[in-house]
């Protein structure tokens, strides 16, 4: 595959003189991988103005045409903050055996790449969740302005059927799941499409203070309301500290549940996204266990098809722990909190 080419035709698209420039491959191997990325720089430049990256395996192709979709419904239906909060996409096309994609860069630090400590004492935090809120929010706007999908949502019902097909659950969790069936099954549930994935590996700490968000690889099917959210809000509080389910179980209790000054960051971004939603406080408990229903189902289907997937770090955020879902075990023994009134 020549990168090159394919480079000088992607910096024509995006509006640069392709006639000097310089790239540099993000995957390097002795052996051609089934996937390639790489950054393109003009000439004199020292930061990066187009991302591409090429697949020639069936699910990463797949996974580029995905993101191209979703990012150019994004550009054409979303308004501020949210279309310049990710990359642009520039060109699909076809090389050889090669689908590839090239978009925009978003310059930033990955915000993963933060201690939770640091991360909070720098004063990133509070911008970022309120620009991640802001941006979920416009999402979910510009979803009932187009409705980007005609797939039919999933009945609440079917969603805690399957996940007691696939986990073990307390009598408390039991319980949980039975109530949310009663208060949610017959509503009219906003269901705001879902990134899918809305975590700290993939959003930017950008200098201009904005939050970016890449990676929007999966569908933008209809989510269950606030999962986006609270799987963000996990993230930034509970990765850095351990890779051991039970320290990430006592970091999810104390972030949700627990007096803490940043717990307030968490109950105003709850409470100004559901409303968004339309979804009033009585229902703000029961909408965030099924968001941790799903998370937790689609974690269990991703294992079942790559049990090498245990290994990653992103996945505990789903504490998916002796056949039972931690997080929904937590929600179901601590109902003392702002998300149960």
């Amino acid at each position: 595959m020549d990168l090159l080419q394919i480079s000088a035709a992607a910096l024509r698209a995006g509006g640069h003189d392709p006639g000097s420039f310089s790239i540099v491959q993000l995957n390097r191997s002795a052996v051609e991988p089934p996937s390639v990325a790489w950054l393109v720089f003009p000439e004199g430049q020292s930061s990066p103005v187009l991302f591409a990256k090429a697949a020639r395996d069936g699910a990463g192709v797949a996974s580029l045409e995905v993101e191209f979709e979703n990012l150019a419904w994004i550009a054409e239906h979303a308004e501020e903050p949210l279309r310049s909060s990710v990359p642009r996409p520039l060109l699909q096309l076809e090389h050889g055996d090669w689908s590839i994609l090239v978009e925009t860069v978003l310059p930033g630090i990955r915000v993963k790449n933060f201690p939770p400590t640091r991360y909070f004492a720098t004063g990133r935090a509070v911008p970022d969740v309120r620009h991640a809120t802001s941006c979920l929010a416009q999402l979910a706007e510009a979803a009932r302005r187009s409705a980007p999908t005609s797939e039919p949502a999933e009945s609440v019902a079917d969603a805690i059927a399957d996940f007691r097909q696939r986990f073990m659950v307390s009598a408390a969790t039991d319980r949980l799941l039975d109530e949310s069936a009663e208060r949610l099954g017959a509503r009219e549930l906003p269901r705001p499409p879902s990134h899918g994935d809305f975590c700290t590996a993939n959003l930017l700490a950008m200098a201009d203070g904005r939050l970016g968000i890449i990676d929007w690889q999966y569908p933008l099917t209809p989510g269950w309301p606030l999962a986006d959210l609270l799987y963000f809000l996990s993230s930034i509080w509970c990765t850095r500290y351990s890779r051991k389910s039970q320290a990430i179980a006592t970091n999810f209790e104390r972030m949700f549940f627990d007096p803490h000054p940043r717990s307030a960051l968490v109950v105003g971004a709850i409470e100004a996204l559901a409303g968004e939603l339309g979804l009033d406080a009585s229902l703000r408990f029961h909408a965030s266990a099924l968001a941790w229903v799903g998370f937790a189902r689609r974690k269990h289907a991703e294992l079942a098809a790559a049990p090498g997937l245990a290994a990653r770090s992103h996945l505990p955020l789903v504490l998916l722990d002796g056949g039972r879902c931690l997080n929904l075990e937590i929600l179901a023994a601590r109902r003392t909190s702002y998300l149960c009134p």
